[in-house]
């Protein structure tokens, strides 16, 4: 079968730009009424288009000459997802009628859609060239100019759209929503009124006018848009956007008019130097298997208690067998010794794993003061218990933990705060090699990997650690079982500050879920409502990592997500009363991202000046996407400075010579490999040497580590929220972050929590809220250290010096 929607499968815009299309829907209808086939146009009309396409394709073998019939058709498969089959029966209709102005333009539109950009507009303007209204085209033009990131080039046939037809309602909508993407909310402003003021009734007009009308802080204005967008059609961003200013939330931007000169981030790749000649074997198959291009996860932790982090990469397999027949599939564990040196003790330690592996996740599950390991994998997950004595033992079966589909992640949480690790393993779809479905590029000549629509989704799993070793599976209980999604990774933060941790998970192409912990051992999902679901474009994407981190530095965690290319890396920032605005195009990491697909992500102070930067690892999910698209496989990975106002600034570029190396990229874990005080990455790449990126950042900020040890709480003191306070001067500087090991795509970064503390030389104090309940502060802590700090018993909570 063909991919259903883009070059990938994948929607290249929001879906907001399909309502422009209904114009045209309703013209072609009307077209074809004429021919009278009551039954498809009954079924268009109550949107049922599958049926209506069967219905259309046997009133074609009757009458194949009848061209309003066919473009009716190329619709009807168009709204049903289908873009393909919509692009063969548009081609097809120009083919048979070459002057068919209407043929060659429906065709120009789905072929924007499956971002073939240069045929789209090439088709275009044929269409207007045999009397396509221009206004239509030209604002079709500023559509695919606008996916290129031609902004000039958009907002120049936009405007000449509306010089050919001032009425074009169409043309003001759309440059309104680039001008506002851009910065430019003044201008977005004015162009969604003129767009209202032609159709009153433009429900996507008067959300698009809230969002700018609360870029420029008129919160009552914003309201009423609202309002009215509601009174004329359901939309879920509006809904939710409405009721988080209802709930006095939301009503400014979150960002500031001061902006940092941002320190330097620069980073060299010293894996070769360090000894760590790692390939990730995923074994790609002319068959285009989908768990090929999924594989990648990597783990930072201590596993010999030295002090160092170790790293761990998972590794595929033998396909169709799913069997590691040969050491080159082995999963690899690299002991840290010092100097940034690494050894492969994966023989020693017994951890070279089983099955095709994707994921891992690290902590300590039974608080015996050694971290463990849980593999993800297809239908083989593998929970490694560290004995201490150098080695792993695979306890998967005693400990209760099942195999039983395609887990690509895992994370390590305490939900109900018993002092014992639980486990969420995160599972993509239903999937066997015999029940790969054949897909193929646009020309219908490639061979490709299928879009998550060709499958069945999976639910979660949720299994609560008894504290014997065993672990008991909670997820229809807890409510985690009900929701059916397409999994790709997790992370945990207590996003409400009501004591326990929730969880979101990364769907790929379906809405995100945010389970919201209730406390009593069941969560509720709350992803639409609380604004992380979908983008404000209303629309899912293909969410690949995350990372639960307060970036601002306002005490909330907010959420950062990888995604392919146009379709951004949306920022969720947290907004208090359980609301998220989208920040991704205000923070400016809307533009900088709009070209690349990411996997691994982490939200990390990479310079030390005490605000958490960006990290992607980046690559494409098709292996050929270049012989039938413009985007590219292999990218090189990305980093965004935090200018400390709401912003980020693409810094790529200047992070090192080496640092722009185009890779098929996946999973990535963070940590301090040399104890300098700056972070590292190391990333994993299909097919290719794993990359040790040592940061070696010019500025000397300084710094603090903390090594977390619970009593009451789980040993890891994994979920403990910990406030931070600097002094500059007179004014103190408040910092935010957590302790977790679930960050990235499929990996786990375990090293403690790490504060970059500017030109401060002392902490004048830190706050631990351990997971247990107790209040743990510091007073007056010198800088550039790692500090170990144990939880007190309860008659020891209080202040500490």
């Amino acid at each position: 079968m063909e991919v259903p929607d883009t070059v990938d499968g994948r929607p290249p815009r929001s879906d907001w730009l399909a309502l422009a299309l209904i114009p045209i829907l309703m013209l072609a209808l009307a077209a074809f009424s004429a021919a009278q086939p009551d039954t498809a146009i009954a079924l268009y009309r109550q949107r049922k288009f599958p049926e209506a396409a069967r219905a259309l394709e046997q009133y074609l073998t009757r009458r194949p000459d009848d061209s309003p019939a066919r473009l009716l058709l190329g619709l009807c498969y168009q709204e049903a997802g289908d873009r393909a089959a919509a692009e063969r029966v548009f081609r097809d209709a120009a083919q048979r009628r070459p002057n068919d102005r209407a043929a060659r333009y429906y065709l120009a539109r789905v072929e924007y859609l499956r971002a073939r950009f240069a045929d789209a507009e090439a088709n275009a303007r044929l269409a207007m060239k045999l009397g396509e209204p221009p206004a239509r085209v030209y604002d079709l033009i500023g559509l695919i100019r606008a996916e290129q990131n031609d902004h000039d080039g958009a907002l120049a046939a936009y405007d000449a759209a509306i010089r050919s037809d001032p009425k074009s309602a169409d043309a003001y909508l759309n440059s309104g929503v680039l001008l506002l993407k851009l910065g430019r909310a003044s201008e977005a402003l004015a162009r969604l009124s003129a767009a209202i003021t032609i159709d009153p009734r433009s429900a996507e007009a008067l959300y698009q006018r809230a969002r700018a009308y609360l870029e420029l802080s008129k919160p009552a204005e914003a309201e009423k848009d609202l309002a009215r967008a509601l009174s004329l059609s359901p939309f879920e961003p509006a809904r939710r956007l409405l009721a988080q200013l209802r709930a006095g939330v939301g009503t400014a931007p979150g960002r500031t008019a001061r902006a940092m000169s941002p320190a330097q981030v620069q980073f060299r790749n010293v894996a070769e130097s360090a000894g760590l000649r790692f390939v990730l074997e995923n074994n790609p198959t002319p068959q285009k298997r989908l768990i090929e291009t999924m594989a990648g996860g990597v783990a930072a932790f201590d596993y010999n208690n030295d002090g160092l982090a170790d790293i761990y990469f998972t590794n595929g397999a033998s396909i169709p067998s799913l069997s590691k027949d040969a050491p080159g599939y082995w999963n690899r564990l690299y002991r840290n010794d010092g100097g940034m040196k690494f050894a492969d003790v994966t023989e020693e330690t017994g951890v070279a794993g089983a099955g095709y592996s994707m994921g891992v996740a690290a902590a300590d599950y039974d608080n015996d003061g050694y971290v463990d390991l849980f593999v993800a994998g297809v239908r083989h997950n593998i929970l490694y218990h560290n004995t201490g004595h150098g080695q792993f033992q695979d306890v998967t079966a005693r400990a209760g933990i099942k195999s039983d589909g395609w887990s690509v992640a895992a994370g390590w949480f305490d939900y109900d705060n018993d002092g014992f690790l639980d486990l969420f393993v995160v599972n993509y779809v239903e999937w066997s090699p015999s029940l790969d479905p054949s897909c193929l590029d646009p020309t219908g000549t490639l061979r490709i990997y299928c879009h998550p629509s060709a499958y069945r989704g999976a639910s979660n799993r949720l299994y609560h650690n008894r504290g014997d070793g065993t672990f008991e599976d909670v997820s229809k209980r807890a409510g985690i079982a009900a929701h059916v999604g397409k999994g790709m990774s997790v992370a945990f933060a207590d996003y409400d500050g009501d004591g326990f941790t929730d969880v979101f998970v990364s769907n790929d192409s379906v809405p995100n879920f945010l389970f919201h912990n209730r406390g009593d051992g069941t969560f509720e999902e709350v992803a639409l409502p609380a604004g992380v679901g979908l983008t404000d474009d209303g629309r899912p994407v293909s969410s690949m990592g995350v990372d639960f981190r307060d970036y601002d530095n306002d005490g909330l965690p907010d959420l950062i997500v990888t995604a392919l290319a146009r379709e951004t890396f949306p920022l969720f920032r947290n907004e208090g009363k359980g609301f998220f605005r989208d920040e991704t195009y205000p923070s400016r990491i809307g533009l900088a991202s709009s070209r690349r697909s990411g996997w691994g992500v982490g939200l990390i102070d990479f310079n030390n000046d005490g605000w958490k930067d960006v990290f992607s690892a980046n690559s494409h999910v098709t292996d050929n996407i270049e012989k039938f698209s413009v985007d590219r496989y292999q990218q090189p990975n990305s980093v965004f400075v935090n200018l400390g106002n709401g912003t980020f600034e693409d810094a790529s570029a200047a992070a090192g010579p080496d640092f722009q190396t185009p890779r098929a990229h996946r999973g990535a874990a963070f940590a301090d490999f040399n104890h300098d005080g700056k972070v590292d990455v190391v990333v994993s790449a299909l097919g290719g040497p794993a990359e040790l990126w040592e940061n070696v950042s010019p500025d000397h900020n300084h710094w603090i580590a903390l090594r977390l040890e619970g009593t009451r709480s789980n040993r890891d003191g994994i979920g403990a929220r910990i406030q931070l306070t600097t002094r500059d001067g007179a004014c103190y500087d408040h910092q935010y972050n957590q302790m977790t090991s679930a960050v990235g795509y499929a990996s786990s970064s375990h090293d403690g929590v790490h504060f970059g503390l500017g030109k401060a030389e002392t902490v004048e104090e830190i706050e631990i809220k351990w997971p247990s309940g107790t209040v743990q502060v510091l007073k007056n802590v010198a800088a550039d250290q790692v500090i170990k700090v144990r939880e007190p018993c309860p008659l020891q909570q209080g202040r500490t010096k």
